[in-house]
């Protein structure tokens, strides 16, 4: 929901193993202080938000098993305090960035 960006104070957010649908909300990249967002085991859907891509603090990204779809952006690589991306089990396509 729109509401996860008005926890800017978050430093984990963990949502695994439920059954949680729809797509990644864009607001998850208001969550400036966010360290860890694992949202594995779901059956999250879409394509990965822009503004995830913005979160410069996000050390883990794991949403590995659920049906997100589309390309991962060049811009993956400015997240530089990013050191675990698990994506495995998905329907990504193209090029690995």
């Amino acid at each position: 929901p729109s509401s996860l960006g008005r926890l800017s104070y978050l430093k984990t957010l963990a949502l695994s193993f439920n059954t949680f649908t729809g797509s990644i909300p864009s607001e998850l990249g208001q969550m400036r202080d966010l360290e860890v967002a694992i949202m594995e085991e779901n059956r999250l859907t879409g394509s990965l938000p822009e503004e995830l891509y913005g979160m410069t603090r996000l050390k883990r990204l794991i949403l590995s098993s659920n049906l997100l779809t589309g390309t991962l952006s060049e811009k993956v690589g400015d997240m530089k305090s990013l050191n675990t991306l698990i994506l495995r089990n998905n329907k990504f396509s193209g090029p690995i960035p």
